[in-house]
């Protein structure tokens, strides 16, 4: 049974579901419904399930099933990731601490070394594609998910090659330069590359070259990539030398694999600076009033709300007409912290749709928006403030939010 929707891209969207004989809770990928008669995007869909299905790793998102409905729509059916995305930790961190980043990155390596040992290449390694989760026993884990653009290097009749080498598909700012050159040799050092920008903007809070596709480009070809040390000095140089060969625009010079890559990370972790990644509180703001006239905007010291990870898809509706639409990082009983395509100034009152935990129920709530940060072009982080919450759905939120911690 679907329960809510999780989050959706360009081609497809994920749900949240309970199985119908065991209440597990699972994620649920399908193709938007204008994206049914797309053969590449159908077939894309379910080369991630034989991708993730032939690579077995603790730090690679577990499929669990993968079909063709009776309505021929291809699915994809992988565990509920209970956690926060590296992305919205940057947002709501700026940066990470040494220790953290490479707790973080190390296992990230390790799982593209088991994506390069079963023959594919990930090819969308980034902020937004690692989660940081808590498994059953409590521990903190790091999952790469998003295998949409996952390329075999040794195709075979039931894996064909989606796109060849005059298809440019990925994150432009995370992109090597063979990718953007459209060279038909790009293989799994590009993944190394990615995982040097990721770790470069974890340190910096910022990527190395910005931009659109044409424009990092441009900055590949012209210009060596900046040190970490230019940024801060706190890095060990042992650490700063690594980020510089995985960011290496000639692919030889960069590691051999990712598992070499691991292994000089983990020669890098210091005994201190590690944080605690899920319970970090990223919006300040105190409970909202269920009636009554909404608080005015805060200002000096005021209470920190606990907060919860929690993805759902979330639309904002202005007083002016403007609707946005984003993803939720996490909920408190005071607000709901959102990752948008667009911005809306800071004050500015709203309405906000989403799904409430626990029950999946649509609801809409009036919020104000407490801070806006810009992530980069077309993405922003909120912060949105509830003005006014029902006494259901308050509680639901706060039941949410003391089971999760």
């Amino acid at each position: 049974m679907l329960r809510r929707e999780v989050g959706r891209g360009g081609v497809c969207v994920v749900y949240e579901a309970e199985h119908a004989l065991t209440g597990r809770a699972v994620a649920v990928k399908i193709l938007l419904p204008e994206m049914a008669g797309n053969e590449e995007a159908r077939e894309r869909i379910l080369s991630e399930a034989r991708s993730l299905g032939a690579v077995k790793h603790p730090c690679i998102v577990d499929v669990l099933d993968a079909g063709v409905t009776d309505e021929d729509e291809p699915y994809l059916v992988m565990e509920m990731l209970r956690g926060r995305s590296l992305e919205g930790l940057l947002v709501a961190r700026r940066r990470l601490s040494v220790a953290d980043t490479v707790f973080v990155t190390r296992y990230v390596a390790t799982a593209l070394a088991a994506v390069h040992a079963a023959g594919s290449i990930h090819r969308d390694v980034k902020p937004g594609n690692v989660f940081v989760v808590r498994d059953r026993s409590q521990n903190i884990r790091v999952k790469l998910v998003d295998f949409g653009l996952v390329r075999t290097s040794k195709p075979t009749p039931h894996t064909p090659r989606l796109t060849g080498a005059q298809s440019l598909v990925g994150t432009p700012e995370y992109m090597a330069f063979e990718q953007l050159m459209l060279r038909d040799d790009v293989g799994p050092r590009a993944d190394i590359y990615a995982l040097g920008v990721t770790i470069f903007e974890c340190l910096t809070g910022q990527v190395p070259f910005p931009g659109s596709f044409q424009e990092v480009l441009v900055q590949l070809a012209t210009r060596p990539a900046p040190s970490i040390a230019d940024f801060r000095d706190d890095v060990p140089q042992p650490l700063v030398d690594i980020v510089a060969k995985a960011m290496h625009r000639d692919p030889e010079a960069r590691f051999a694999t990712a598992t070499e890559l691991a292994e000089a990370l983990a020669r890098c972790i210091p005994e201190r600076g590690f944080t605690n990644l899920l319970d970090h509180v990223a919006v300040p703001v105190a409970a909202p009033p269920r009636t009554g006239a909404p608080p005015p905007l805060p200002s000096g010291h005021r209470e920190r709300a606990a907060r919860a990870p929690y993805q759902t898809t979330v639309r904002m509706k202005s007083d002016t007409g403007v609707v946005l639409e984003g993803r939720s990082e996490d909920i408190s009983e005071g607000g709901i912290f959102v990752i948008a395509g667009s911005s809306v100034e800071k004050g500015a009152r709203i309405d906000v749709r989403f799904a409430l935990p626990v029950t999946g129920a649509l609801m809409s709530f009036p919020a104000q928006v407490r801070w806006v940060v810009e992530r980069a072009p077309h993405k922003v982080a909120l912060g949105l403030a509830f003005l006014a919450i029902d006494d259901g759905s308050h509680r639901l939120i706060r039941e949410y939010v003391s089971a999760v911690l």
